[in-house]
């Protein structure tokens, strides 16, 4: 794990040869190729993923002054059963308090990727951002299911374990956001599965997502 720079170790990170690896470097490549059957989209943009059709003028959008916004995202790749989490923390001026990439062996599907990630952004809101917060996701069918009263019987522990971060943190929730301005998340989960590698940033974001950061605020006049 990275910290301001630093390497750290990853608890129960597992290291795979090199030629497996490799493998799932080829399926990352194909899907950056448009070969969509090798991963599988967290939710479809029918009834899942939240998205505008044409060319996208949205850009994330910063939270209520005193808050801080995490926006999370998932990639998951059904050959492996492997997922890439990515996640961001920004206040109000679209200062980065935090940016992580996270590596999740053994999951089920990728719903359950993206619920991890979200349970994986009040672990670290917990550890590092005293400030209320709101978590941001673009998959329709897990925000329905932490913002449900009703039980989500299918991922009813995790449901329920995510939705008991919220009482360790000053206040929490969860809110749908469309797809076009979750874009640093998006990217950090694909770097996650290129590199398999898990990371955190403190106030600042990775080399490779300084530009789209930049480019991706827009503030109110």
């Amino acid at each position: 794990m990275k910290h301001e720079g630093r390497q750290m170790p990853i608890e129960g990170f597992v290291h795979f040869p090199i030629s497996y690896k490799a493998s799932l470097l080829q399926i990352w490549q194909k899907h950056q190729l448009g070969d969509d059957k090798d991963k599988q989209t967290v939710c479809t943009s029918k009834n899942g993923r939240v998205s505008s059709a044409g060319i996208s003028t949205y850009s994330w959008k910063p939270p209520q002054p005193g808050r801080v916004k995490i926006n999370v995202d998932a990639s998951f790749y059904k050959e492996t059963n492997i997922a890439g989490l990515g996640i961001i923390a920004r206040d109000e001026k679209g200062n980065v308090i935090l940016a992580a990439t996270k590596v999740q062996f053994d999951c089920f599907d990728a719903e359950e990727a993206e619920l991890l990630a979200c349970r994986e952004a009040h672990l670290l809101a917990i550890q590092w951002i005293p400030d209320p917060v709101t978590v941001e996701t673009d998959c329709y069918v897990i925000f329905q299911a932490l913002n449900s009263l009703s039980e989500n019987r299918s991922r009813l522990a995790q449901v329920k374990e995510t939705r008991a971060l919220t009482d360790e943190l000053q206040e929490a929730e969860f809110v749908l956001t469309k797809r076009e301005q979750n874009r640093v998340a998006d990217l950090l989960t694909k770097h996650t599965c290129k590199d398999l590698s898990s990371a955190l940033w403190l106030r600042h974001v990775p080399d490779f997502a300084v530009t789209l950061v930049a480019n991706d605020v827009t503030l109110p006049d």
